[in-house]
């Protein structure tokens, strides 16, 4: 999603949003408003995930906000004031004060959303606590100079159970990988422990309850942490150690194949959306798709490729940044004086109100461009670590996804897999699928927040019988 869910496209037309301070207000009804509540902020059809948590104490409504993309958990929220049905709150950030105003209707918030001459809508979703299946214990692993801290889930029947490794994509994500309120490991997770597996699922390094720097972190480190896993489910008397599978979603697919080349105790891969083809490659295929589906003009398709090009120039050389900090202000400042003059007519004019959101917008960009992560992603072939993992793997894409398509990752995907030659490996479509494996209409991003926070049929049937049949006793 880059932003980054799974791996999801870098410019997502949004200002970073920073810091905290104090919250105030509430009303009689202002317990109705407790617990967790997860949606996004769309800017221009771009979806930002968000994480929102109210809590009523004494005369006031409090609450904090979740930012996964930018890799910003727990910031305070002002103002935030509930009059039923209307709810406003703010966020103190570094471009300007973030507002969110919207209507509460049941378990869902939708409103309004502004800052810096930048106008957009946002959605809320009350998070429902569902109850445990089986045991759950929380636990840490640790592993060099990371600790990462994690849920293991273990079937209600006698062991040694078999058990898998779930291993997020790209993003600062939680062991439950929320993506737009659908929460799709603790879905899996549990899906999986009702068939009879154990499942371990932990917080992404540096984020929630993991020690560590997510940022620093290509591909190949972040292998080491289910490498940890499997080590530390080996050490378990009631996990059986020849049955050990790693299931990875987008880049944890990339994540997992590099760990299962670097292990013999892995018995078994899944891949969901995992990419078989450079980064470079896969970017430009997801911005084509995203073109496609938004009707952009055949010059501005071309404008956008260009640049794309020369910003993995930069990346791969680290020279050149200054021009393209040029390039890339020259190409967001148009977008920033319409929506201010959509927005504000009074700041329409505003060059230096302009100038200022677009170096913010243009910052943000370039400190992701400028981590290790992303110049690993643009140069690593997966194709080159699948085809020397010797396990059986099912590498499953959904037909709608355009974030790792059907189209340019399943030629790449089956050609190293036989190269690898595990005569139990499959490359198999599910059909009407995303890129989070819900059954969606068009497949764009923008439907990840609206459809239903479940998986589409056949999804868990196959990865289920497949792992059976793979890790069947005798």
């Amino acid at each position: 999603m880059s932003g980054r869910t799974g791996i999801l496209l870098r410019r997502i037309g949004i200002l970073t949003l920073f810091a905290a301070g104090v919250v105030s207000s509430g009303t009689q009804e202002r317990h109705r408003l407790d617990g967790k509540w997860q949606g996004a902020i769309l800017i221009n059809g771009f979806p930002l995930s968000i994480g929102v948590v109210f809590s009523a104490a004494a005369d006031t409504l409090r609450g904090t906000i979740d930012i996964p993309q930018q890799m910003a958990r727990g910031l305070l929220l002002q103002n935030v004031r509930y009059s039923p049905p209307r709810l406003h709150f703010e966020l103190p950030a570094g471009p300007g004060l973030a507002t969110f105003d919207g209507g509460v209707s049941g378990d869902s918030v939708s409103g309004e959303f502004r800052q810096a001459g930048v106008k957009g809508t946002f959605y809320l979703v009350r998070e429902r606590e569902e109850p445990p299946v089986g045991q759950a214990e929380e636990l840490f692993i640790e592993h060099d100079s990371v600790r990462l801290a994690a849920t293991l889930s273990l079937p209600s029947r006698e062991p040694r159970y078999p058990a898998c490794v779930l291993i997020a994509g790209s993003g600062a994500h939680t062991r439950d990988e929320e993506v737009f309120g659908f929460a799709v490991f603790k879905v899996l997770a549990d899906s999986l422990t009702r068939a009879g597996y154990a499942v371990l699922r932990y917080d992404k390094r540096g984020v929630g309850g993991s020690s560590g720097d997510l940022a620093a972190s290509t591909s190949e480190d972040l292998a080491e942490d289910p490498l940890a896993a499997v080590r530390y489910l080996r050490g378990r008397n009631d996990i059986d150690p020849s049955r050990i599978v790693l299931v990875g979603h987008s880049e944890g697919g990339t994540v997992a194949m590099i760990a299962a080349a670097k292990s013999t105790g892995v018995a078994a891969v899944v891949l969901l959306g995992g990419p078989a083809v450079r980064g470079d490659s896969l970017i430009l295929d997801q911005i084509r798709r995203l073109q496609d589906l938004s009707g952009i003009a055949p010059s501005a398709r071309e404008r956008a490729l260009l640049l794309e090009r020369r910003v993995f120039e930069s990346v791969r050389a680290d020279t050149g940044w200054e021009m393209l900090r040029l390039d890339l202000e020259s190409e967001i400042r148009p977008e920033v004086k319409r929506q201010l003059a959509t927005v504000r007519p009074e700041e329409a004019t505003n060059q230096s109100l302009a100038d200022s959101v677009t170096r913010n917008r243009v910052d943000a960009q370039i400190r992701i461009l400028r981590t290790p992560w992303y110049r690993h992603l643009l140069q690593f072939d997966p194709a080159s670590v699948i085809e020397t993992v010797r396990s059986p793997v099912l590498a499953l894409y959904g037909e709608k996804d355009i974030q790792v398509s059907v189209d340019l990752n399943r030629a790449p995907m089956k050609e190293a897999l036989e190269k690898a030659g595990n005569p139990d490996s499959r490359v198999e479509v599910i059909p009407h699928a995303n890129h989070l494996f819900q059954r969606a209409t068009t497949g764009s991003i923008e439907e990840y927040g609206v459809l239903q926070k479940e998986f589409a049929p056949g999804l868990l049937e196959r990865i289920e019988g497949w792992l059976q049949a793979v890790l069947a006793e005798g």
